[in-house]
């Protein structure tokens, strides 16, 4: 009668080089999913950033064309400006973010466009990693008379 112990004799350290493996898989798939969490937080930020741009830069009308003709129509060059000033002047973060598209596609109707690179945590380390990494965001507003 054998027992089962002679039956697998050679064997014993098979479960201690598969450990190391199964530990380094699970610390690479952790450290992918931290950073697609770094960026899915960026592009949701660049995208409320540039929906609250568009909506400022909406409200940058051109008083003189209004109380002259009563058009209601935004002024490009303050619409920029604003849109300059609010990117200027936000915290400091790990984002940075440039807006280079302030354009009207119609008299009341502004688009801004931003760019944001967010620097990974993991990625860089990691053969063919990207980092810093680049996200993009449009958002369109229009120019409201009110109620």
């Amino acid at each position: 009668m054998t027992s089962d112990r002679s039956r697998l004799r050679g064997e014993d350290g098979n479960t201690l080089l598969l450990m190391p493996v199964g530990v380094l898989i699970l610390l690479v798939l952790g450290a992918i999913a931290v950073d697609f969490a770094i960026v899915y937080t960026a592009q949701r930020e660049l995208a409320n950033l540039t929906a609250g741009l568009a909506n400022d830069a909406a409200g940058a009308v051109d008083e003189d064309a209004f109380y002259r003709d009563g058009v209601y129509r935004i002024d490009g060059s303050r619409a920029r400006g604003v849109v300059s000033y609010v990117v200027a002047t936000r915290p400091d973060d790990t984002l940075v973010i440039d807006c280079p598209t302030v354009a009207l596609d119609a008299p009341d109707v502004v688009r801004v466009a931003c760019v944001g690179t967010i620097d990974l945590v993991f990625s860089g380390a990691l053969p063919g990693g990207v980092s810093p990494y680049t996200v993009r965001a449009s958002s369109t507003a229009r120019a409201d008379e009110g109620p």
